[in-house]
């Protein structure tokens, strides 16, 4: 299933191994999504803090924390 860049939201922080790892499996599959550094933006920061990494499609959480394929696949992702 590939999914329009415009609806995936990854919202990660410099640094954040979890993040890398999340995009790294965002990566590796057939998903386009656009990455977000809260750092710096206060609404981000103040919105997600150390919940990082998030994936989002507009304004609804999908993942949170620790990204594994088993739970993107759960999603149908």
């Amino acid at each position: 299933m590939t999914v329009s860049e415009s609806d995936l939201i990854l919202y990660t922080r410099a640094g954040c191994s979890l993040c890398e790892k999340a995009a790294k499996i965002l990566l590796e599959r057939p998903i386009l999504f656009k990455s977000v550094d809260i750092g710096g933006d206060s609404a981000l920061e103040s919105e997600y803090g150390f919940d990082v990494p998030v994936l989002a499609r507009g304004e609804v959480t999908l993942l949170k924390g620790v990204f594994s394929v088993a739970r993107l696949e759960k999603m149908g992702l």
